[in-house]
């Protein structure tokens, strides 16, 4: 379970997101690993019992923010898909970009360093979890397949195609998060050499994606 209780007035969420961007900044400090419940209700300035009344231990802290950040992950590979679909390589520019958005986020974005964390991008999340991922990302798929359906749905033809497409993307977002994620595992700044891994990745699937694929809009 993550969240023990649903806010429901704008106060309670004040207070998680709160406590979320206390995590936050202790991820970037001492890890994931170092986090705990105490550390946090520190940063949070809150009490541990205000903190247990919403999460009931570290663990849950850790997924509720690697939710939040799928969340701004989803809408902003969307936004970008959706602009792109009457491009000509939109497609192809949207993949190869992939890696270093990551990467622009590990670097920036406090606390990215837990997005990876319990699998939370590749799993569905549970009936109590979706509040944290809105509307948006609230289904019954994992938060990686609904991303990659969106995509395809700019890009191909509804039916067989998007389908298709969409089980292709999602493999690959999952792929070049891990490598990304592995490459930040030792360093703020990420290992330049695993970087270069990601990015040799991304660049190969795309062209194997893209292989005998047509953009709707160019029919």
């Amino acid at each position: 379970m993550s969240l023990r209780t649903k806010p429901t007035q704008a106060r309670s969420a004040a207070r998680i997101d709160g406590i979320l961007g206390g995590a936050a900044s202790i991820v970037d400090e001492v890890g994931v690993e170092r986090l705990s419940t105490n550390l946090v209700a520190t940063r949070a300035d809150c009490s541990i019992g205000t903190l247990y009344r919403y999460f009931p231990d570290r663990h849950a802290v850790l997924r509720a923010l690697a939710l939040r950040h799928i969340a701004d992950v989803h809408a902003e590979v969307s936004a970008s898909a959706h602009a792109r679909q009457g491009e000509i390589g939109g497609l192809e520019s949207l993949l190869l970009c992939y890696p270093q958005y990551l990467v622009r986020r590990f670097r920036t974005q406090p606390g990215f360093r837990a997005i990876a964390y319990d699998h939370a991008f590749e799993l569905p999340p549970r009936d109590d979890e979706r509040y944290l991922l809105g509307h948006a990302l609230g289904s019954d798929r994992s938060p990686a397949a609904q991303i990659a359906a969106d995509v395809a749905r700019a890009f191909a033809r509804p039916g067989a195609e998007a389908v298709a497409l969409a089980s292709d993307l999602e493999l690959f977002a999952i792929l070049v998060l891990a490598l990304v994620d592995r490459a930040f595992a030792a360093s703020p700044e990420g290992s330049a050499t695993l970087i270069e891994d990601a990015e040799r990745y991304a660049a190969r699937e795309a062209r194997r994606i893209l292989s005998g694929f047509e953009p709707a809009f160019a029919r």
